[in-house]
């Protein structure tokens, strides 16, 4: 239960919880009717009228160290310095990993850094993955950090401030492809196809006011050129690496919609839908089921979808495209979800009616959010 209502929270943290004492209930005793705390454990039965408590401690505050660690320094100055990252090195600490960082051999080799980028990420202008080798350029001062952070004076790609004009137009274009998405599915034949799709029926106004309470945090956020059809389908494994493929967008818009600056959570959506489709592909592919596998399936996807938020908010801190604010991401990212999912679900019915199942399911765990 915890689960599913903490969602941004993996299984292991919740079950850390558990074991710290952090998740309490509040329960009226059944002879005095007064309220009693109990502490939980692993198992624990909720009854009906039960308060549950979660205490989550803040985040621990990390200061890097220097570290003799082995690295190529390629060049440097007063303002920068070029370093090539080996592969297996984390670039910056963070809960888990707060020695043996490429931040940590940095300030051993190099000194002072540029503190635009964080107390955790000194220098930093641009992060590689952890099994990613690769030249990268250091700032060893603010003002080179936004120098090297700065426009690059091509109108076609600039980011350029998001404004309500973007935030209505986003808004009517997802309310527009609503209404065609229900006059698709209330077209359906089929008593099976019916009966499947008539939860998501009765949601209808549901989701229409989730397009229309979304809130944007004008002028702190930017809109970019963006993948446009991102999902794991377009990621490659290669060696200890991975590439982005594909980036012509999706193929049911227009290439004007292609080319056009928009929010970047539309790809962070499309990722998280992906893990929703890996999940009932597996769930098809076996036949007949084994035991628990809907279990550990349904956990593989809240992990999978939880690890990479987290890891993708980690890499795009103080990134103008991406909004800092915890909440702002997530409402963004449920709007973008819900719009993906809308799109999924009339793909779906025009080309493999036997997978509406996945898009209704996202569709209604928004209605229910």
């Amino acid at each position: 239960m915890l689960a599913r209502e903490l969602k941004d929270l993996s299984r292991s943290q919740l079950q850390r919880f558990i074991r710290d004492g952090r998740v309490l209930v509040r329960r009226a005793s059944p002879k005095s009717g007064a309220a009693e705390v109990i502490p939980t454990k692993a198992g624990f039965r909720v009854l009906e009228g039960d308060a549950i408590t979660v205490t989550i401690p803040a985040p621990e505050a990390i200061t890097p160290v220097a570290e003799n660690l082995s690295i190529g320094v390629i060049y440097k100055d007063a303002d920068l310095a070029v370093i090539n990252k080996p592969a297996g090195m984390v670039v910056h600490p963070a809960v888990g990993h707060g020695r043996g960082t490429l931040v940590n051999a940095l300030l051993h080799h190099l000194g002072k850094l540029s503190a635009t980028g964080g107390g955790d990420r000194p220098g930093i202008v641009h992060r590689l993955d952890k099994g990613t080798s690769g030249v990268m350029v250091v700032a060893r001062n603010d003002k080179t950090h936004r120098a090297l952070a700065k426009q690059t004076g091509d109108p076609a790609f600039d980011p350029e401030p998001v404004t309500q004009a973007d935030v209505d137009e986003w808004k009517t274009r997802v309310a527009a492809e609503l209404d065609e998405t229900f006059r698709q599915i209330e077209a359906l034949q089929g008593d099976k196809l019916r009966e499947q799709v008539a939860p998501l029926l009765a949601a209808r106004e549901k989701l229409r006011a989730r397009i229309k309470d979304t809130s944007v945090p004008l002028g702190q956020l930017a809109k970019t050129r963006y993948h446009g059809d991102l999902h794991m389908g377009q990621v490659l494994v290669a060696q200890d690496d991975f590439i982005i493929v594909d980036f012509e967008g999706e193929p049911g818009r227009s290439l004007e919609e292609r080319r056009a600056k928009t929010c970047v959570m539309r790809d962070v959506a499309g990722m998280v839908r992906s893990f929703g489709y890996a999940h009932a592909a597996a769930t098809r592919r076996e036949a007949p089921p084994t035991e628990g596998r809907d279990t550990l399936l349904g956990d593989w996807e809240r992990d999978a979808v939880h690890c990479f938020l987290q890891g993708y908010r980690e890499a795009t801190h103080g990134v103008s495209s991406v909004p800092g604010d915890d909440a702002a991401f997530r409402a963004l990212l449920d709007f973008f979800v819900l719009e993906k999912a809308l799109y999924e679900l009339r793909y779906e019915v025009a080309n493999r009616p036997d997978w509406v199942d996945i898009p209704l399911r996202g569709l209604m765990e928004v209605a229910r959010a």
